[in-house]
């Protein structure tokens, strides 16, 4: 399992990790990483972006693969109630899950191929962008 300079999935290898879930998901937010670098993102940026898809992941206890609407939901629901979250982080925080998703999901990347491959399952897109109010 590995990620090209470009963030593309390269495949399972002969290799197989004992934790196959969490090597999967680093390899995910490295390949990610290239992606942002190679369209000349701030690195406070990327950071930023990095450390929410974690808080997502440990907040809700599952992976890109198994993620689903109402995980997004409940997450984005309780940084708004319970944590009083302005509106304006709440979008930026959805933005940026979004685009991890957006990668993911992207063929020419590959992940949804190898994540069939090890899970049977592949991430999919659960982050919509918000309708403007009017």
């Amino acid at each position: 399992m590995g990620v090209d300079s470009d963030g593309r999935a390269l495949g399972l290898g002969p290799v197989r990790h004992l934790h196959p879930d969490e090597a999967m998901f680093e390899e995910m937010l490295t390949g990610w990483r290239n992606q942002q670098l190679a369209r000349n993102l701030a690195f406070s940026t990327i950071d930023a972006r990095e450390k929410l898809v974690r808080r997502f992941v440990a907040s809700i206890n599952e992976y890109p693969w198994n993620w689903l609407a109402q995980h997004v939901d409940e997450f984005f629901g309780d940084l708004r109630a319970v944590s009083g979250l302005k509106q304006s982080s709440l979008r930026r925080y959805q933005g940026a899950l979004r685009g991890f998703l957006g990668y993911l999901t992207d063929p020419a990347y590959g992940w949804e191929r190898v994540c069939e491959e090890l899970f049977g399952t592949h991430p999919s897109q659960v982050v919509v962008k918000p309708q403007k109010v009017v």
